[in-house]
């Protein structure tokens, strides 16, 4: 049962710190502003997934995260499509214009949820000035970080023209073998069948019907496919050996995290300028070879930290994450965990902070320009023939 606040409560950390909220964003609400705001707030405990906001209806208050987490989920798909953390405001949108919400948004169990009363509310921001000068730079910042987050949704489901990546890194090429960034549809479909045939063919993996990721398998001209909410926003890198398609990976840039739809992911690497290296995977045959695992890591690697300034990735111990160590990469921030608590092994956070550390310092690094440097001697002189 809802309770008028004062509640016997410890409020979290974002309420007594005055900094920033679980997904990073800086504050300007003091704790001051939170005890006026709380006093025209019911507060309660989930016990049980509760729907909050439900889609096409007028809301007028405004809720608040004090603990746990919320869902938002857009009824002609049931998964989920976004999450909101401690700190964060929801219904905003109903609370500043009155228009009838556009998702539903359902409250975890465990969850600790208050809601301010839109009538109540607007009559203490009109009587503390300062308070709703606060408060409103507060949801306009929100709502401009969600807003990049519709934007992800949008190109999902193809409402959103997605571009090419641009490439950042050069091809490494060592005789047969060739590693570099994959263009094309076609090519991004080989890689998801590549992911196919290692992780559900081989390891027997099977994904949840209802996964955050929308990890799933599809069907496309006689060839099975894993895909993901973000197969689109991804930026692919393939390792060839004589022109075929041997292992892969992808960079997934800010906003398109995978990681956090599953775990609490620290504030620094929620943030614009980092970036998540994820969906590994290597046919049998080259996964032990001294050459082809490291340089399609480090081409990925290499292309992550010209885009941001942290780079992170989960791994299994003891390979790849040992591997991933060796090029520079620090664990310890999280302790090991599973995506999913009923089946596979536990994987280890690592990350790797061009701020603090010179990925140039690493072993694979420099490999990996020794290996440039031979392909360019290598490369044979260009002539032009033909009419211009």
């Amino acid at each position: 049962m809802p309770h008028p606040f004062p509640l016997p409560i410890t409020l979290p950390g974002f309420v007594a710190s005055e900094g920033s909220n679980d997904h990073g964003l800086q504050m300007r609400i003091t704790s001051a502003d939170w005890g006026r705001l709380l006093c025209v707030a019911t507060v309660e405990r989930i016990e049980q997934p509760r729907l909050i906001l439900r889609r096409g209806e007028v809301n007028t208050d405004l809720f608040v995260l004090l603990d746990g987490h919320a869902q938002m989920l857009v009824d002609e798909r049931t998964d989920v499509v976004d999450r909101f953390a401690a700190g964060e405001f929801i219904g905003e949108m109903g609370f500043l214009d009155g228009i009838p919400s556009a998702v539903k948004v359902v409250a975890e169990t465990g969850a600790q949820l208050a809601r301010l009363d839109g009538q109540r509310l607007r009559q203490l921001l009109a009587d503390d000035t300062l308070l709703s000068e606060r408060l409103h730079r507060d949801l306009a910042r929100q709502l401009a970080r969600r807003l990049r987050r519709t934007i992800g949704i949008a190109r999902e489901v193809g409402t959103v023209p997605v571009s090419p990546p641009p490439s950042t890194v050069d091809p490494i090429r060592i005789d047969q073998y060739c590693f570099r960034q994959l263009w094309g549809e076609a090519e991004v479909e080989d890689a998801l069948a590549l992911l196919h045939d290692v992780y559900v063919e081989e390891q027997g993996w099977r994904p949840l019907h209802f996964n955050p990721s929308r990890v799933r398998v599809e069907q496309r001209d006689g060839r099975r496919l894993l895909v993901d909410r973000h197969v689109k926003e991804a930026h692919w890198f393939g390792a060839f050996v004589e022109e075929e398609l041997v292992g892969c990976f992808r960079v997934l840039p800010y906003p398109y995290h995978e990681l956090r739809h599953y775990l609490d992911v620290p504030p620094f690497l929620n943030r614009s300028y980092a970036s998540e290296l994820n969906r590994l995977a290597l046919r049998p045959a080259w996964r032990q070879h001294q050459i082809v695992l490291p340089m399609l890591l480090q081409v990925a690697f290499e292309h992550a930290l010209r885009l941001s300034l942290v780079v992170y990735v989960t791994a299994p111990q003891p390979e790849p994450a040992g591997l991933f160590a060796r090029m520079g990469m620090k664990s310890g921030v999280v302790p090991p965990f599973r995506y999913n608590t009923t089946e596979g092994e536990p994987v280890e956070l690592l990350y790797f902070d061009a701020t603090s550390d010179d990925p140039s310092s690493t072993q694979l690094y420099k490999v990996a320009n020794r290996m440039r440097k031979r392909n360019r001697l290598r490369r044979p002189t260009e002539t032009v023939t033909g009419n211009d």
